[in-house]
């Protein structure tokens, strides 16, 4: 992990993110606006699907609106683009069915890695704050 981001990385667990509702829009938050993937199971889990607000979290399990990789795929992997902004001061991931498997994360326009993985965690819905 790099930079004061990595340094302040943790993870959340659905009860203690009660507070923060991520269907209410708030001017500080930018959700992804583009999407491609490795692959993709199917149209019902199309790498799209990582545009906008979620819209399963904080559900859990094999839920269609989700990202999810064909079964063949060996090192998945989902780009997002973002509007422009200025500086970030948190990456919000929200992982449904396989939490943990988010093992990286990186700025591709500065080729830096802002979050990498120590192991993988507990199942059960989270959303991780990076």
């Amino acid at each position: 992990m790099h930079g004061s981001i990595a340094a302040e990385a943790r993870h959340f667990r659905p009860n203690e993110l009660f507070g923060l509702d991520l269907d209410v829009p708030d001017p500080r938050v930018a959700w992804a606006t583009e999407a491609r993937a490795s692959s993709e199971w199917s149209s019902s889990y199309a790498a799209s699907a990582a545009c906008g607000a979620p819209c399963v979290y904080p559900a859990g399990g094999d839920e269609h609106g989700t990202w999810l990789a064909a079964r063949d795929d060996g090192e998945p992997w989902l780009e997002l683009g973002f509007p422009e902004l200025p500086a970030a001061a948190a990456i919000i991931v929200c992982e449904t069915c396989g939490p943990g498997c988010t093992i990286e994360i990186r700025d591709l326009d500065r080729d830096v890695a802002l979050y990498e993985a120590e192991a993988k965690l507990a199942t059960g819905p989270l959303l991780f704050l990076y």
